[in-house]
């Protein structure tokens, strides 16, 4: 996974860029961190999201609907004090199989 995230201001954009079994797959995601919802529109359909600054994490709360089933996610976005690192834990809710967590660790190239 690649994935290439630009910051300008209140601005956030993110393309991902994922090989699988289906082939590459890119998506391409973009917010505004002053509490604003967002609407991203991705292969597995539309998510809302709300993306804000919190004690000087990125914090992005998204919804989104996945085969049925609503899909709730809240992303907290650590940066390490050199730039070279980015911690992102995902605390994801699925309505069938409960909670569960997913940390990515992300070195800047």
């Amino acid at each position: 996974m690649v994935r290439t995230i630009l910051q300008d201001g209140n601005s956030l954009s993110m393309t991902t860029v994922q090989k699988g079994q289906q082939g590459e797959v890119t998506t391409d995601l973009k917010y505004t961190l002053d509490g604003k919802p967002s609407t991203n529109t991705t292969a597995t359909g539309e998510s809302k999201s709300i993306a804000r600054w919190d004690a000087g994490h990125i914090v992005i709360m998204t919804t989104r609907t996945v085969q049925g089933a609503e899909l709730k996610q809240a992303e907290t976005w650590d940066l390490s004090a050199d730039g070279k690192t980015l911690t992102i834990e995902s605390h994801l809710t699925l309505p069938q199989q409960g909670e569960f967590v997913v940390k990515q660790v992300f070195d800047k190239q």
